[in-house]
This record gives C-alpha cells, structure tokens and sequence, in this order.
C-alpha cells in the first residue's frame, strides 16, 4: 500500500501483528487511517511459557504499557483497535545428532518459541478500554499509588498514567511534590470497567 507493507490487507481493514517496539509503527497506521482504512495491530504478549525445566507464569504488564506508550497521541482513533493477545508458549532448544543421541551443543544454539494456544484477547477501541488492564485508586491519585494498587513497578505506573492522560481517560489535576496528581476524567468511564 504505497510506501508500506502491511502484514494482511482484508477489504478495507488492514491488520498488523507486531511483537515489540510499536512505536514504530505509528507513522503507517497514522496514514491508513487517513487513507480511509480501519486498522487492527495485533500485539502478542506471552503469558505462559512451557519450557524443558518447567512452566513459568508472567504477569506482562511492563511490556504492554511500553508498547502502547508507543501510541500515545494516536490512541484512541476513529478505525484503530488494538487487540492484546495474551497467549501461551513453548521454548525448545535445537539438538545435533552425536552417533545415536540428540544431545544439547555447547556454547552457541538455536532457541524457539512456539504458539501453543491464545489464553485471552483484550480489545482495546476507547481510551476507557484501558480501565480494564488497571485499578484506578480511589479519589485523586499519584502514579506511584497506581503502581502500588495494582502491584507493579513505579515506572510502569508513570507509563500507565502517560497513556491514561494521552487517551482522555485521567486528567491532571495539581502536583504533590514532584508528582503529578491525577484524576478520572468522568465518574462513568471508572463504572464501566469490567
């Protein structure tokens, strides 16, 4: 589609499938979306990973915040949804035939990582839509008590705030301190969290 490569064009839809670094892709889904195109970015995100030692359970929430801090200023459009596939996934590691047996090679080798099965899908179209990936504290809140109330990292919280504020969904409201304090846009964007 002129300059760029889409991934799946589907009648008037195109739909991207990008694994990390999103911000990247700004600038094409800014001109699909201007060319008149409604566009899906597909965003996987591992969730479980089967590995030979055992099965290891991630909560992912740094990396999605980072990828959609990459969209701020551009989420929530008209024809964009994000869709956040959370999914489960096996690592396996290449063998060499030694004789009769398939041992581990030492030094460098091959890892993959294969899809077993998609675990949940989170579809992000309204900037209310990102209520659903966190708790918003009650009352006026700082970034660091959003962390704290949802059990991440400080930094994630300041991204979570960042997209919060650039999607229309938190306002700020004064400074405590150094911090900003936030506040729900509208008391009916928080009721319809699911």
């Amino acid at each position: 589609m002129g300059s760029f490569r889409i991934d799946v064009l589907k009648g008037n839809e195109a739909i991207e499938i990008q694994l990390s670094g999103v911000y990247r892709l700004k600038t094409k889904i800014r001109a699909l979306l201007n060319m008149g195109y409604s566009v899906k970015l597909v965003i996987p995100i591992q969730a479980v990973l089967e590995t030979p030692s055992g099965t290891v359970y991630k909560k992912q929430t740094a990396k999605v915040f980072r990828e959609l801090a990459g969209l701020a200023g551009l989420f929530p459009a008209e024809g964009l949804e994000v869709l956040l596939m959370y999914l489960k996934e096996k690592r396996t590691w290449s063998r060499i035939k030694r004789g009769r047996k398939y041992v581990m090679p030492k030094g460098k080798f091959k890892r993959d990582t294969i899809p077993l099965e998609t675990i949940k899908t989170i579809s992000l179209k309204k900037g209310e839509d990102l209520l659903r990936l966190v708790a918003l504290p009650s009352g006026d809140f700082t970034s660091f008590q959003l962390s704290k109330v949802n059990s991440m990292a400080p930094v994630t919280g300041s991204r979570a705030c960042y997209i919060l504020r650039h999607a229309g969904v938190i306002t700020v409201v004064g400074k405590r301190g150094r911090a900003y304090v936030y506040r729900l846009e509208s008391p009916q964007a928080n009721s319809d969290k699911s």
